[in-house]
């Protein structure tokens, strides 16, 4: 029974790293995104209306996306049916080589 809820508690844990860590790379992405934008406008005002200006605002949007799907939509039953078989194989690899 303890084991049970040692192991809720060191999931938990896990996933307010991977909530956190969103978080901190949201932060850094605006923060960056705004001293970009800020920076390209003082230097020419003519600037912000180029492509050039929001790419690293459009590309690392994208990444910013990704690494939410990631930490908030970790729940699929896809991904948690692939993250239980690779679990398992590696496990099997652990027993293999103790055996060894």
């Amino acid at each position: 029974m303890n084991y049970q809820k040692e192991d809720r508690y060191l999931r938990a844990e896990e996933r307010l790293k991977k909530v956190r860590g969103f978080y901190v790379h949201f932060l850094v992405y605006i923060c960056t995104c705004f001293f970009v934008i800020v920076v390209q406008g003082i230097e020419d005002s003519k600037s912000l209306l180029d492509f050039d200006t929001y790419a690293i605002v459009v590309f690392w949007g994208f990444g910013i996306g990704i690494h939410a799907l990631e930490t908030f939509m970790s729940n699929w039953k896809m991904i948690k049916a692939w993250e239980t078989q690779k679990l398992q194989q590696y496990i099997a690899q652990e027993e293999a080589h103790r055996k060894e």
